[in-house]
């Protein structure tokens, strides 16, 4: 019960943040500018967080765990298609900045957890760098079907390696 209020209560503080920025653009009005740095060291803390408490709970429940950070626009190296380049340009518009944000923000989580890359921490940003057309529906990570199927076929092929 106090999860559900919890997470009521931080639906609705987002909620009432993005109402306010969203009447701030309709105002016209500049955003202030984004501290990146900042941005990224707490970003990569909390990333680095979550891999020990999963790490932790595998520790105690006896189970290994494994941390995929999957594909997406921001970190791939595609020739991008006409509409992810779309996505990639209108992003610069956003008041999140996703693409800009995941570009400068995934080294500093990749170095906060370089000491689990390739046991419990496998980033998958390279693995539709040779796709051709459009691969991916948003800035977020939302892929076409073949693309899930070759991140699930890349997930697969790493889980049977550990489990056997």
């Amino acid at each position: 019960m106090c999860t559900m209020l919890s997470r009521d209560r931080n639906q609705a503080r987002a909620q009432r943040v993005a109402s306010a920025l969203r009447a701030l653009l309709s105002e016209g009005r500049e955003l202030p500018p984004i501290d990146v740095n900042a941005a990224c060291r707490t970003i990569a803390g909390h990333y680095a967080n979550l891999v020990r408490i999963g790490e932790a709970l595998a520790r105690e429940f006896g189970f290994k765990v494994h941390f995929f950070w999957q594909p997406t626009l921001a970190m791939s190296r595609k020739a991008l298609g006409l509409r992810e380049a779309a996505i990639v340009a209108g992003d610069r518009g956003e008041p999140g900045r996703m693409v800009e944000m995941m570009r400068a923000c995934a080294p500093e989580v990749e170095a906060r957890l370089a000491h689990r890359l390739g046991t419990t921490f496998v980033p998958l940003h390279s693995i539709l760098d040779g796709a051709k057309g459009e691969v991916f529906i948003d800035q977020y990570g939302h892929v076409m079907e073949q693309a899930n199927a070759d991140i699930a076929a890349a997930i697969t092929e790493r889980l049977l390696a550990v489990l056997k």
